[in-house]
């Protein structure tokens, strides 16, 4: 599906000042982040992966797809090509998944997504897995 005039797409790493102080910017609440707000209006969630999957082993990829799933969004995946042995590392990254593993560029970013989502671990991992096996083209 290509994109119209009316489509809005809201890309985080350029709407969120990368080099400057993320943590500053996110505030203490995550759900009420910049990101999360657009999260929140956004009707579909676009995760490209690339040829390792490595969005699925970063924890603030893993809390989007979370929250995306919990908000009840429409969520595709999409790769440069989904050859059968793309597919095949697409499904055993989701079942290896486990957010408790995942890294993030900083660790105070870490830090706050695990307290956020604290508790609720294999509640998330079992979520991505279930949209990473539903949502790719």
């Amino acid at each position: 599906k290509a994109l119209t005039v009316e489509d809005v797409a809201w890309i985080c790493s350029f709407a969120l000042n990368q080099n400057g102080d993320i943590t500053a910017q996110l505030g203490s609440n995550l759900e009420e982040s910049p990101f999360a707000r657009a999260l929140a209006q956004a009707e579909t969630v676009l995760l490209m992966v690339d040829a390792q999957v490595e969005p699925l082993t970063r924890v603030w990829c893993v809390f989007e797809l979370h929250l995306a799933g919990r908000w009840g969004k429409h969520i595709e995946m999409w790769a440069s090509s989904f050859t059968s042995a793309m597919l095949e590392k697409i499904q055993r990254r989701a079942e290896d998944l486990d957010v408790r593993n995942c890294m993030a560029s900083n660790p105070e970013d870490l830090k706050k997504i695990m307290g956020n989502i604290s508790g609720s671990e294999d509640k998330v991992n079992e979520k991505v897995r279930q949209l990473a096996r539903l949502n790719h083209r």
